[in-house]
């Protein structure tokens, strides 16, 4: 049991560090590219929800 917790913990450790990055990317995404895009409207929703998403991500790297 103790082994399957700490497996369950570095994965989730592993999905923050992937989220932190995906919310970086995110970000310059909004805004270096958005500025240049015709297409504002679907790009910027994407990278909200990959915002909003990796908010989410925060409180499982504090695992």
């Amino acid at each position: 049991m103790r082994s399957f917790r700490g497996g369950f913990q570095r994965w989730f450790r592993l999905l923050g560090m992937e989220l932190g990055a995906l919310s970086l990317l995110a970000l310059f995404w909004m805004v270096w590219v958005l500025p240049m895009t015709a297409m504002k409207s679907i790009a910027s929703s994407i990278a909200t929800g990959v915002l909003v998403i990796s908010l989410f991500g925060l409180p499982c790297r504090a695992l």
